[in-house]
């Protein structure tokens, strides 16, 4: 028989069923009611009330990613950095009363809560802060994550005075504040994670950020969430709401109130001056705190003054200065990016800094080591600029005696090299290019990804993109980029994760383009330093193709320095040697053949643009290339011909004139090229 509550009183019923369901959650707590009574104290109130406030906390899961309205804008503030920039926007006010509170570093949410008939108010709905108009729907873990600070429901104490005028069931108010994790549970659970072999959480905010939008509840309990009130929607003063809040039972911002009366107005410049000064050292704080609010008490001045399209007009935000802390270098690493430069990264014993442990700071370049002597035992000071990344400010202590000399000798003129001579990747040799440290290895696997995504762009291959690059490197497969063309279309599927009729056409497709590139682009596609499209063109029309040009390499030939200067052409053709010739052979066995070029004699033109054209201008460049011409940006006395388009000015067109150069329009472009 099921269990009989209609002589409960509604009110009586509500309480047994909120102590039985914090009884059910809390970990130190066993419920009174088994499940078939709590079910039908339940259907009882359902039929009794059932608009009931309680009964919409009932049911509730974790629903991923679920964007919310919100009732009301959830304004940023206006934000000042120091004392000085704060006397200024105080003395734009009329010395109000103001309440100057902890400006806590988390995660901002909105709560709604609603009266029913008995007086007792429900937590109905949570959802974050979002751009300020929309948020995420987290009432699920919210009511089930055991957030200190937080009610779910109460009846309000008649000694701190109603909320709203008369209030009915179903009236409805909001409350603001902050889901922050303490230092404290960010190093414990930092000890879990290193336990495991996990990587570290990184700093309280995102610890806070990723744990309200979690969908196990039982992971949101273990993180520890807190809450901190900061202000509510209803129509009140704000040192008024902050002490209802309080006396509620909420957990509420740290905050004081000054400010009223005349011989007291200069008092929030001082009190501010004074936390600002006091805040460089916050290490003890148990909360990450970034900063103080400064808001003006009355609703009315509050409803006065407005809002601005970004934030209130009546508070603002005093920004800390940002968390320095000094280091000792216990090594020096070097990790290799994409695109082949070599960054310096110091490792240090890990510290605690704005908000989060770290153990590490990159560095800019090889000339940030160089310029301030950086090896092990150098004791330098960072800062966490904005609460991101940190940041090198100076060198404390120096480790190396030695004066400054110059970078050549100071790099390897010490008992330890201030920098490697070889890829930490590859392990071929660097090259030294203030203010960074390249490595060009064409089988660098660091760079791998990014070389093949430039090959593919510089042959015109358009079928793989960015992504795709990075997935095939990560897979293992391509030992060199070359072992591309190796793939069939099974590989490419799995790899890719492309149907396998997408997956032929990709290999289809570049089987096709390997069998005629031109010399021009696979030269681009070695990605040579200085060697750029010019030279490139330049190279091609000297010689045939790469055997004949690697073989007037070893040769000595004098036209490299002669006709692409004595530097730039020196370093070309000694890095198309050192790099390509191994390079070229790979290409060949995979069946790559370089196109015959396109004999140009007396017919071959250069044609300079200007102007606006029917088409873009690298789409007449590939036309003019194609055709046996030569496209170029720049009008010198060898350009044959200037294509004048729409809206072209004055300049190229007088320095044909004086050159002697052709002008003529897009027509005739159009004619030559046959469109």
């Amino acid at each position: 028989m099921a269990p009989d509550f209609s002589s409960l009183l509604s009110a009586d019923l509500v309480e047994q069923l909120i102590e039985a369901r914090e009884g059910y959650y809390s970990h130190d707590s066993i419920s009174r009611l088994s499940d078939t009574q709590y079910d039908a104290m339940v259907e009882e109130l359902s039929v009794r009330e059932p608009q009931h406030p309680f009964l919409s906390q009932i049911g509730h899961h974790p629903i991923s990613g679920k964007k919310v309205q919100l009732d009301h804008p959830l304004y940023s503030l206006d934000k000042v950095k120091t004392p000085q920039e704060f006397e200024v926007w105080w003395n734009r006010q009329d010395k109000p009363f103001v309440v100057i509170s902890s400006k806590y570093d988390g995660v901002a949410v909105d709560l709604k809560y609603r009266y029913c008939t008995t007086g007792r108010v429900f937590l109905v709905q949570a959802c974050t802060r979002g751009d300020g108009t929309v948020g995420e729907d987290v009432t699920a873990q919210v009511l089930h994550g055991n957030i200190k600070g937080l009610l779910l429901s109460f009846t309000p104490p008649l000694m701190h005075g109603p909320l709203l005028d008369s209030p009915q069931g179903g009236d409805e108010f909001h409350v603001y504040g902050e889901l922050v994790i303490s230092r404290q549970t960010l190093h414990e659970l930092n000890l879990v994670q290193v336990g495991r072999g996990h990587k570290r959480f990184s700093n309280t905010r995102n610890l806070a950020n990723a744990t309200i939008g979690l969908q196990d509840l039982e992971e949101i309990k273990r993180r520890k969430l807190q809450f901190f009130a900061y202000n509510m929607s209803t129509p009140i003063d704000l040192h008024r709401k902050l002490y209802f809040l309080s006396g509620t039972g909420f957990g509420v911002v740290d905050y004081v109130t000054c400010g009223r009366a005349a011989p007291t107005s200069n008092i929030p410049t001082a009190y501010v001056s004074l936390q600002w000064s006091w805040s460089k050292d916050r290490s003890s704080e148990p909360f990450d705190c970034d900063g103080m609010v400064v808001a003006i008490s009355s609703f009315g001045i509050q409803q006065r003054l407005g809002y601005t399209s970004h934030h209130p007009r009546w508070a603002v935000a005093v920004k800390y200065p940002d968390d320095t802390a000094v280091v000792t270098v216990k090594k020096l690493e070097w990790t290799v990016s994409k695109t082949g430069t070599i960054t310096p990264q110091i490792v240090y014993d890990p510290v605690f800094l704005g908000g989060a442990e770290l153990e590490r700071c990159t560095l800019h370049n090889v000339a940030h080591v160089i310029d301030y002597r950086i090896v092990v035992g150098t004791v330098v000071e960072l800062c966490r600029s904005g609460g991101v990344i940190p940041k090198f400010l100076r060198v404390v202590s120096d480790a190396i005696s030695t004066e400054a000399v110059p970078h050549e000798d100071i790099a390897f003129g010490l008992p330890t090299p201030l920098y490697p001579s070889h890829c930490p990747s590859c392990g071929q040799p660097l090259k030294l290019e203030l203010p960074d440290l390249k490595c060009y290895h064409p089988t660098c696997q660091a760079q791998l990804a990014m070389r093949l995504e430039h090959f593919l762009d510089a042959i015109d291959f358009k079928g793989i993109g960015e992504k795709t690059c990075d997935i095939l490197v990560q897979s293992g497969a391509l030992p060199f980029l070359e072992s591309l063309w190796t793939l069939d279309a099974s590989a490419m599927s799995t790899i890719c994760g492309w149907s396998i009729g997408h997956a032929a056409t990709i290999v289809e497709d570049l089987e096709r383009i390997k069998q005629s590139v031109p010399f021009a682009k696979l030269l681009l596609a070695f990605q040579i330093p200085r060697l750029g499209r010019s030279a490139a063109k330049k190279i091609a029309s000297r010689y045939d193709n790469p055997e004949v040009m690697f073989s007037k390499i070893h040769s000595g030939d004098a036209w490299w320095t002669s006709e692409l200067g004595p530097n730039v052409g020196f370093e070309i053709r000694q890095d198309l040697l050192q790099y390509s010739t191994s390079q070229w052979q790979r290409l060949k066995s995979v069946g790559f053949i370089v196109a015959r070029p396109t004999p140009k004699g007396k017919d071959g033109l250069i044609i300079c643009l200007t102007g606006t054209l029917m088409i873009g201008r690298e789409d007449y460049r590939k036309l003019i290339d194609a055709s046996g011409h030569i496209f170029t940006n720049s009008l010198t006395r060898d350009v044959k011909y200037l294509v004048v388009g729409a809206d072209a000015g004055s300049g190229k067109s007088a320095k044909a004139a004086k050159y002697g150069t052709a002008i003529v329009d897009e027509t005739w472009l159009r004619n030559l090229l046959g469109l």
